[in-house]
């Protein structure tokens, strides 16, 4: 799986330390996307209803804390993050606001080793252009530039452990699921802290586009 698409909180030991935080920089996705107009559970709150119940196999991953990730930073130097913020300032200023929609499963590898459970974008070209931007300005402060593509996804879930075999007709029979539209209005930059019950998320700060 390409390096800007790892799973930013699998449990590994990590070498943060007192003067630095594991971040990642990413545009979160509305929690309207979970109801209907009527206040019913959404197509999306459905799909991850379903998911859920292939636990203890597949992780969920919390409704409000679903995003798509632009930029993994890993340990950040707390000296670095004002001048991360100015980054993230300084390229939302170029890039207006837009729109995409939500639509389709799939999954990190491949169906017969999933690790990942994802949905995905469609049009991409905002986060594709925001990867690509930031993944060049952030070199300055020594952040690794992202050798391969970058896929644009909603991560849903985590697969811990082998699921049943109708795991993957689930996936399938969402291939073309259209789960809803949300408008992209901002990036967060974010930390994220490995816990035996998964990532738990905190924004250090938000930027606006255009």
């Amino acid at each position: 799986m390409p390096s800007s698409q790892r799973d930013h909180s699998r449990k590994t030991l990590s070498s943060s330390t007192p003067d630095s935080l594991r971040t990642f920089i990413a545009i979160p996705v509305s929690p309207s996307l979970l109801q209907t107009a009527a206040g019913k559970p959404s197509e999306l709150a459905q799909t991850m209803d379903e998911l859920s119940r292939f636990a203890p196999a597949v992780r969920v991953t919390d409704p409000l804390k679903l995003h798509v990730t632009v930029k993994f930073l890993g340990d950040t130097d707390l000296s670095h993050i004002p001048r991360v913020l100015e980054i993230m300032s300084e390229v939302v200023a170029t890039v207006p606001e837009s729109e995409w929609t939500l639509q389709g499963l799939g999954v990190f590898p491949n169906l017969s080793q999933p690790r990942v459970v994802w949905a995905g974008l469609h049009p991409s070209d905002t986060a594709r252009q925001l990867a690509e931007v930031l993944n060049e300005r952030l070199e300055e402060l020594g952040f690794q530039t992202e050798p391969r593509s970058f896929k644009p996804h909603v991560t849903l879930g985590y697969i811990k452990a082998a699921p049943p075999r109708h795991f993957a007709e689930l996936v399938q029979r969402h291939q073309q699921t259209v789960f809803g539209q949300d408008r992209v209005t901002r990036i967060e930059l974010m930390e994220s802290k490995l816990l035996p019950s998964g990532s738990e998320y905190r924004t250090i700060g938000s930027k606006q586009f255009c």
